[in-house]
């Protein structure tokens, strides 16, 4: 094998590794990772809602909720209600919106994702339908800023440590690999 097959294959499967070879990771529950952050807790009518968001520090791009929703009077959790998130952007025009839901295996929670293109401070309108319960409203404020949600540098310095790190042993490979093929051919 050449030096320019081995580099051509070590640069492929960095391009592939650095793509994620086209597969996407799937939503991880919020409340269980211990990343959230609350956001708002509020009481109207009969119930407590109580909303979190991860990452900790909102920046453009998806958004993770979970909505904790109680029964105001007893404390009891509210696993009936259905719930929706609009927000509405600085000059109060709706601009997106999720129904955030809750699963069989996680039935205290609801959550939700959004995809938010722009820094801004937007309001949160959640709004709430319970059978047993009713119906009510809550607004909250809610700031989104550019960035990204990485808050250690560390993360970046091991990244480019390993990348140079795989480089730098393609490149001792392949001018090995050459050097033992001259000794090879000197020596027939």
């Amino acid at each position: 094998m050449t030096i320019a097959k081995i580099a051509v294959f070590t640069l492929l499967a960095l391009v592939f590794l650095g793509f994620g070879g086209g597969f996407r990771a799937a939503a991880v529950s919020a409340h269980v990772g211990g990343d959230s952050f609350e956001i708002f807790r509020g009481q109207s009518d009969a119930f407590e809602v109580t909303i979190d968001v991860s990452p900790r520090t909102p920046v453009v791009g998806p958004i993770h909720f979970t909505v904790k929703v109680s029964d105001a009077a007893t404390a009891n959790i509210v696993t009936d209600a259905r719930i929706l998130i609009v927000v509405f952007d600085e000059e109060d025009a709706p601009t997106i919106q999720t129904l955030v839901l809750n699963t069989p295996l996680t039935p205290d929670f609801y959550e939700g994702n959004l995809t938010f293109e722009l820094p801004a401070r937007y309001t949160l309108r959640v709004d709430l339908d319970s059978p047993t319960l009713g119906s009510t409203s809550f607004r909250a404020p809610f700031t989104v800023r550019s960035g990204t949600p990485i808050e250690n540098p560390l993360g970046t310095w091991i990244f480019l440590l390993v990348t140079v790190a795989i480089i730098g042993g393609t490149v001792y490979v392949g001018f090995s690999a050459k050097k033992a093929q001259r000794r090879r051919a000197t020596i027939a």
